[in-house]
């Protein structure tokens, strides 16, 4: 009033989860060359696939000055979730057989369970096609930066050319 505060408060409340994962994506690449013969070191990594995460470690829960407005409807994401992700990359050949992809992996379909908060009368939740997660009265939305080192190891060839393609090269190689 008057153009005096009269009281302010300011608080931060931040988590930090450990989760193992494991993850299956096809991957489409586009090669940018002006024609078909043409080599190329530069290209688009899609890709489109399925995550199932588990989170391991929970550090926080609880808001350190918890305000009874603050403690309504908090809910968090059970240990178990399942997300079909979308990814893009753009690819640099190095040499010869090995790739840097740099590239960003974000959720597009989700299902989680979550739970309501301890000492909360609600209850938990089940979601599906949701990607984002819960955690205190807010919903996440994970994103992933990655870098992928990728190196292609040659075929080897079993033996050596034979180099026999007619009669007097097959007389030729048995007199020596």
């Amino acid at each position: 009033a008057g153009g005096v505060t009269t009281g302010s408060d300011s608080e931060s409340f931040k988590f930090s989860n450990g989760n193992i994962y494991g993850r299956f994506s096809l991957h489409k690449n586009i090669h940018f060359k002006k024609n078909r013969n043409e080599k190329t070191n530069f290209f688009l990594d899609n890709s489109l696939g399925i995550n199932v995460d588990y989170r391991l470690l929970t550090n926080s829960k609880t808001y350190d000055n918890a305000y009874s407005v603050m403690m309504a409807d908090q809910q968090y994401y059970k240990p178990l979730h399942v997300q079909m992700h979308y990814g893009l990359g753009f690819g640099f050949r190095l040499k010869r057989g090995s790739y840097l992809i740099p590239g960003v992996r974000i959720p597009i379909l989700g299902y989680q369970s979550t739970v309501a908060s301890a000492g909360d009368s609600g209850k938990g939740s089940t979601a599906f096609g949701k990607p984002s997660m819960h955690w205190f009265s807010s919903r996440y939305w994970p994103m992933l930066i990655h870098v992928k080192y990728m190196f292609a190891f040659e075929k080897k060839s079993k033996g050596c050319a034979t180099g026999i393609t007619n009669d007097q090269d097959r007389d030729t190689q048995r007199k020596r």
